[in-house]
């Protein structure tokens, strides 16, 4: 069969009216053509021109389609072209989906004068074709006569199997045609094809979502066949998310020309056997929700990603492993900053070094700078670098982060395996000094060593700053003894709940001379929740901490926090090499200028009387200027720790059993004015008092805080007033008063002391501050007389029994309000008269509540 000619009509079906030959399918939507080989033309033309000399036309002028939307063709191998040059008004106007596959003399599926015609276009598959070179030929367009932009419908754009396909656009459009309703692009097995877009459809695909490449001979996706780039592209895909490249071996890039490119949804990225992919100006990489990726990279990155300075993958269930390299020039990247994998149920390893011969390896990786490296919720991390445990290994070979997080990583033993590392065969002979300067572990379940092997010197981590541990519930130490001796760098440790830590420094086995641990650069340690917790050093040792000035120790009972080298040790002969661990050493064995600048001291539970009851010198904290203790369970405050710190301005004291603060515990009298300790205290700049609800007396009497400027107490239940008229004449200073949910507080100032006269001074009060004290009546029952100029707030709530402020006068020159359970109220008639009108303000505001609650 070499034609079809349908006559089969009705007359409102085909128009064939006298003196023309046109026939019109009127009503006709779908059209299938399968398996016709001889079939070369729909409808047959009686001319006198040379059949021989122009291509055989599926459809001609003589047949008209104006309704139809699906056309299949298929299996016609005679078949040639499927459009005339010249066609009939309206036909084809309603396409909307072309399917052409196996029609082997094809050469073209579109030329430009289809291209108006086919604009409702919106599904386009074109499959095993051997001759077709171009999808949409647009070489015959003048642009310079066009007026404006035509929008193509087309939506999915599918291409397989066309060995000789050489465009699917053959020349840029240059905004004459837009494409950019197209969602999904599938382009395979087109080894001739050289580029996917020209620049101007690539800058108009805001609704593309997936793009997948397979098996074809791209070498880039987007090319500028004008040469006309005179600034650089930009490339939006705001929807896309899923991009699959796949057996592309002349892929080396995105686009030649200068540009960037957004990928806002992308979430699913498969690059496979790309060997010559490049992305060279490419600087994030981001990956999330790729469930099918098992190996991020196989080969070298050192072309491919030559200016990538950050990289994320996250939630990637089957990856087994970051980067699996066969040599170290693999590891080259050299711009590389941040490294983050989270969430990655299956990962193994990070750098899976097996294959690596590193006897072989002429040149180093090229990973510095790396900045950072975030390994977070990996629940079968086992490695962060797996080597062939015969292979020789030079530490400095590894890739190694200046800041290293690992948290949440359920399996992980151990972060540097030294077990395998010859040290004395190590490539260099000098000491490695590694950059790591931050190391923060923290959920680590099955953590034994951060360091399984002490490297003896031969390997440095001096650069350390700053190292966090917390919620390692294995760990026994923290350092080995060599590389703690060498962390001049460090500058703040925080432990943290870790019920098995026992040391922070594993003690050498065949230490032969006492170890002296230097720290010249720590400023604040923590130490929190460490049950186990003995000694910082178990052999014989001194440390010293010239520029601390916080320590915080919490939760730690069985440590014995200072003591002298020589009062420790001093049974013991320093000589052998061993101790006799049944005596319980302390924590910190100090010389007399162990913490010459310590200036915070944070204390909880039995670490307070181990400061009290230590035999040291008082010059250890000469500098000490912060004090916080908690949860101590003493009936009274040691004042004697007072006296080691003479220089103190800060006292907080917190959910301790305190009834009294500032008495004597040996003989139950109060602290003299004249005493030492009454100095000490004169000193004391701010003085805070928390929860601490057996206490029944803040200060005596004859207490002097006379360079006191903030006074807080909170939940001191015992308390019926804060102190005496006596003390209260001394606070000169005092420029911030808060008492709060304090609930047998009756009256703040009591009568008492040797006040002479009947009038107290407040000169720098500037905010007073009364919260929830149920039973207070008023600040003072006295007929005092106060003076309170520098008065800026007073607020006073939830104190329903508050009637007034004071018996006697009261002089305010600068306050103007009063602010009461949340509302301002303008001073009036004084501040007894105010308060007054708010009591009474206060009773009808809560008389409304109560009428609005019950409906009236």
């Amino acid at each position: 069969m070499e034609e079809i000619f349908i006559i089969n009509r009705r007359e409102e079906d085909i128009n064939n009216d006298e003196g023309t030959d046109q026939i019109e399918f009127k009503y006709l939507s779908s059209l299938i053509l399968i398996s016709l080989p001889k079939l070369t033309s729909f409808c047959s033309i009686n001319n006198n021109k040379d059949m021989f000399d122009t291509p055989t036309l599926l459809f001609n002028q003589k047949v008209a389609f104006p309704s139809l939307e699906i056309i299949e063709i298929s299996k016609m191998d005679g078949l040639e072209m499927i459009w005339p040059n010249q066609l009939c008004n309206d036909s084809f106007c309603n396409l909307k989906s072309l399917e052409v596959t196996e029609c082997n003399k094809l050469l073209t599926i579109f030329q430009s004068n289809m291209l108006e015609r086919v604009t409702r276009l919106e599904y386009l598959t074109i499959c095993d074709c051997d001759l077709v070179e171009e999808i949409f030929d647009l070489q015959g367009l003048d642009f310079e006569e066009s007026c404006s932009e035509v929008e193509s419908r087309l939506r999915k754009l599918v291409i397989n199997g066309l060995p000789k396909l050489k465009h699917i656009w053959n020349k840029d459009p240059q905004k004459m045609f837009s494409f950019q309703k197209l969602d999904k692009v599938k382009v395979h097995h087109c080894m001739s094809l050289k580029y996917l877009f020209p620049v101007s459809i690539a800058e108009s695909l805001s609704e593309l979502e997936q793009l997948d490449v397979y098996y074809c001979g791209v070498e880039e996706f987007v090319v500028d066949d004008q040469g006309e780039a005179n600034v650089a592209a930009t490339f939006v895909f705001p929807r896309i998310t899923s991009l699959d490249l796949k057996y592309l071996p002349r892929l080396k890039t995105f686009y030649r020309g200068v540009h960037t490119s957004q990928w806002q949804n992308l979430k699913g990225l498969t690059i496979c056997d790309c060997d010559t992919v490049t992305f060279p100006s490419l600087e994030e990489i981001k990956i999330s929700k790729s469930n099918n990726l098992k190996i991020l990279w196989q080969k070298g990155a050192k072309e491919s990603f030559c200016n990538l300075k950050s990289m994320k993958v996250s939630d990637c269930n089957k990856l087994l492993t970051i980067c699996q390299f066969n040599t170290l020039e693999g590891l080259s990247m050299p711009k590389l900053l941040t490294v983050t994998i989270s969430k990655c149920a299956s990962v193994e390893e990070i750098f899976d070094l097996q294959k690596v011969n590193f006897e072989e390896s002429h040149s180093r990786p090229v990973m510095n700078p790396l900045q950072k490296l975030y390994l977070l919720v990996l629940p079968k991390l086992k490695h962060i670098w797996k080597k062939d445990p015969q292979a020789k290994l030079s530490f400095e070979e590894l890739p190694m982060p200046k800041s290293l997080i690992v948290s949440d990583c359920a399996s992980v033993e151990e972060i540097f395996d030294l077990q395998k590392v010859n040290f004395e065969e190590s490539h260099s002979r000098a000491v490695i000094n590694h950059q790591l300067q931050q190391l923060n572990i923290n959920w680590l379940p099955k953590l034994k060593h951060i360091w399984n092997k002490d490297p003896q010197a031969e390997l440095s981590f001096e650069n350390l700053q700053k190292v966090d541990v917390s919620n390692c519930e294995s760990l026994k130490n923290l350092f080995p003894a060599s590389i703690a001796r060498n962390l001049s760098q460090l500058v703040e440790l925080n432990v943290d709940s870790c019920g098995k830590l026992e040391d922070i420094v594993a003690k050498e086995r065949e230490a032969k001379e006492a170890a002296r641990f230097v720290f010249p650069k720590v400023t604040s340690i923590t130490l929190d929740t460490l049950p186990e917790l003995r000694t910082f050093y178990r052999g014989v040792h001194s440390s010293k901490w010239e520029v601390l000035k916080e320590l915080k120790v919490v939760g730690c009972d069985k440590i014995k926090l200072l003591a002298s080298q020589l009062s420790c040790f001093q049974e013991n002969n320093i000589e052998e090499s061993y101790i006799d661990i049944s005596v319980q050493p302390s924590f910190f064995l100090v010389e007399k200028d162990s913490f010459p600048i310590l200036e915070k001291l944070k204390l909880i539970g039995e670490a307070t009387r181990m400061i009290s009851q230590g035999q040291f010198s008082e010059e250890l904290f000469c500098n000490l200027k912060f004090l916080r203790v908690k949860n101590d369970k003493s009936v009274l405050f040691p004042l004697r720790i007072l006296q080691r710190f003479r220089h103190l301005h800060v006292l907080h004291l917190k959910s301790s059993s305190y009834k009294e603060i500032f008495s004597y515990e040996e003989d139950g009298t109060h602290v003299g004015v004249d005493s030492k300790l009454d100095m000490i205290i004169s000193k004391l700049e701010k003085l805070t008092v928390a929860d601490c609800q057996n206490l029944i007396q803040l200060v005596p009497s004859s207490t002097s805080f006379q360079n006191l400027t903030v006074l807080k107490v909170w939940g001191c239940h015992g308390l019926k007033n804060l102190m005496t008229s006596s003390t209260a004449k001394r606070l000169v200073q005092l420029r911030e008063m808060e008492i709060a949910f304090c609930k047998s507080m009756i009256e703040v100032v009591a009568k008492g002391g040797d006040v002479t006269e009947d009038k107290i001074i407040f000169s720098k009060l500037r905010t007073l501050t009364l919260d929830n004290l149920p039973s207070l009546s008023c600040f003072c029952s006295e007929n005092y007389t106060f003076e309170l100029p520098s008065l800026e707030e007073i607020d006073v709530s939830i104190c329903p029994e508050m009637k007034y402020f004071s018996l006697g006068d009261i002089t305010t020159r600068i306050l103007q309000k009063v602010r009461r359970d949340f509302e301002d109220c303008t001073l009036e008639g004084g501040l007894n008269t105010t308060i007054q009108k708010t009591v009474n303000w206060c009773q009808s505001n809560h008389l409304r509540n109560i009428w609005s609650k019950q409906g009236f």
